[in-house]
């Protein structure tokens, strides 16, 4: 790939906000509830600390010499190619699951909120048929796309929220029960969980052009996803309740479909769907084109064309094969995949930040000892 065919840094970070929506659209509310109650709402700000410290370590460990690269190529060049290509391999495998787990989880929204109808046959493989062709071309395209998609979604999200925090009822939310305090600071974990999906668009980051500044730009964007779900959860909860809330399945949509704009336009619903659904294209297509730069680091190249289609259809059997209906799908949604994703997060990486410094001591002092002249 040259210079010329990557993303941007604000192409790059459009891409990640936008994605990073589709699983804060459907684990929250209901998440933060269960464990902060009407307090729920201030959780985003409890796990700003940890996304941040997130932040910091991707950072720290996609720079290689002074140079950012992607996670893959850093991945080999401080733990080692064989150690390294078992790491990457782990991660794709994880990201096929994901991503097919987030293509089940669209057709079950729509088969929930619009086509009650439908049949699951038909929605799965057009919806990964369009996030294929995303992944499918260069990372400029998929860039541009994703920044159209983010305005249009931005624009569309402020006047949600401008016809919504009127109405929000502040018995609802406020004051906050200060006796919660434990259950604030749980909550904050399956913000962050929803939030910690940028780790693995990181295998993007070495394709990104003019990435200086990254880190503050990337600290930026991260407080605009916080303070977005914020208002989020606010508009939600402070609307249906608390109880509500927590009882429906996509109380979000929920709230959006009962909204009217001074009392003469109303049902935008139609059109928070088809952008709800963007933000799925666009995380499939990230996490997508995220597994063909892995398994291409570790194989060729010049097969990722070939690599992607085949993954796709790793994701497609997944989003088929994951639960045989809803039921089962809403338990392995609420525990399976977030624990998973979190111990692969918050274990994983750290453990091989530490074997990365190891094996960086310890070669340093093989060279030490060599330059010394002594055996």
């Amino acid at each position: 790939m040259t210079e010329r065919d990557g993303m941007t840094m604000g192409q790059y970070l459009a891409a990640c906000c936008l994605s990073l929506f589709s699983p804060i659209s459907r684990l929250l509310p209901k998440g933060v509830l269960h464990f902060a109650g009407m307090s729920g709402w201030l959780a985003p700000l409890a796990a700003f600390p940890l996304l941040a410290g997130l932040l910091w370590l991707i950072n720290r460990t996609l720079t290689v010499n002074g140079q950012r690269l992607g996670l893959a190529q850093a991945l080999r060049i401080k733990l080692g190619k064989g150690a390294g290509n078992a790491v990457i391999l782990l991660f794709c495998i994880w990201m096929l699951f994901y991503g097919g787990f987030l293509l089940r989880s669209g057709g079950e929204r729509l088969l929930s909120t619009v086509y009650p109808t439908g049949s699951m046959r038909f929605f799965l493989p057009v919806l990964l048929f369009l996030s294929t062709l995303l992944a499918y071309g260069s990372l400029r395209a998929m860039g541009r796309v994703s920044s159209v998609a983010l305005l249009l979604f931005a624009l569309a999200l402020i006047l949600v929220f401008a016809m919504a925090l009127p109405t929000v009822r502040q018995a609802y939310i406020w004051p906050p029960n200060v006796t919660e305090t434990g259950g604030i600071l749980l909550s904050a974990v399956p913000v962050f969980d929803v939030l910690s999906p940028w780790v693995w668009f990181s295998f993007l980051a070495g394709s990104v052009r003019n990435g200086e500044g990254g880190k503050r730009k990337s600290l930026i964007a991260a407080a605009l996803m916080i303070v977005l779900t914020v208002l989020f959860l606010v508009c939600t909860i402070g609307i249906l309740g608390p109880e509500l809330s927590r009882k429906q399945q996509f109380p979000f949509f929920v709230m959006v479909k009962n909204l009217r704009l001074f009392n003469v336009a109303e049902r935008f619903d139609s059109l928070v769907i088809v952008l709800w659904m963007m933000t799925d294209y666009v995380c499939i297509g990230m996490l997508l084109r995220s597994v063909s730069e892995g398994v291409c680091t570790v194989l060729r190249r010049k097969w990722q064309k070939r690599v992607t289609v085949l993954c796709a259809a790793a994701m497609l059997a997944v989003g088929f094969l994951i639960a045989p209906d809803a039921f089962r799908f809403e338990r392995i949604s609420e525990f399976w995949v977030p624990v998973i994703n979190l111990v692969l997060i918050l274990a994983a990486f750290p453990i091989l930040l530490l074997f990365a410094q190891c094996r960086k001591i310890s070669k340093n002092k093989k060279i030490g000892v060599d330059n010394s002249g002594k055996p």
